[in-house]
C-alpha cells in the first residue's frame, strides 16, 4: 500500500494502480508523459467474481423437492409429465409475480412464453395418452377452469 494507504482507507478502495500514459499532439512532435492513479473501488467487481443476472436458483431446492414428492407417480419418479408440469407451473407463477414489478423485462417474458408453451405441450400429451391423469393434474394445480 505504501504512501496511498490513507487514500485507500478514505475512499474504501481495494487497490490503487499507477498507470503511465502519453498524449500526442497531431501537428507537433511533442509528447507528454505522466503517471495517473487508477482507483478501483471495492464495490466494483472484476473478472470471474463479477456476475450478472439472477443470483439465486430458479426454484428453491426444497420447494422443488416438495413438488416432486407431491406429484410423483412412484417412489423414484422425478421426470413424469405430472412432475414436469408442476415444476413448470411453479416457475410460471414466480415469473408472473416478477413481471408485476418489472414490466419491461422482455427477455424474461420470452422465457415465460417458452415455459407456458412447454407446459401446454406436456398437458396435450397427457390429455391424449391418459385423460384421468390429465384431470388429476389440472385439478391439483388449479390451472384450468
Amino acid at each position: 500500500m505504501g504512501r496511498n494507504a490513507g487514500l485507500q482507507k478514505a475512499l474504501r478502495v481495494e487497490y490503487v494502480e499507477r498507470v503511465e500514459f502519453s498524449i500526442g499532439f497531431r501537428r507537433s512532435k511533442s509528447f507528454f508523459a505522466s503517471h495517473i492513479m487508477v482507483i478501483f473501488p471495492k464495490t466494483l467487481k472484476r473478472g470471474p467474481e463479477r456476475k450478472r443476472g439472477v443470483t439465486h436458483a430458479v426454484l428453491a431446492t426444497q420447494k422443488k423437492t416438495d413438488l416432486i414428492e407431491r406429484f410423483r407417480t412412484h417412489e423414484t419418479d422425478t421426470g413424469s409429465p405430472e412432475v414436469q408440469i408442476a415444476i413448470l407451473s411453479e416457475r410460471i407463477g414466480e415469473l408472473t409475480e416478477h413481471f408485476k414489478t418489472h414490466k419491461k423485462d422482455h427477455a424474461s417474458r420470452r422465457g415465460l412464453l417458452m415455459l407456458v408453451s412447454k407446459r401446454r405441450r406436456l398437458l396435450d400429451y397427457l390429455k391424449a395418452h391418459d385423460s384421468d391423469r390429465y384431470r388429476d393434474v389440472i385439478g391439483k394445480l388449479g390451472i384450468r377452469k
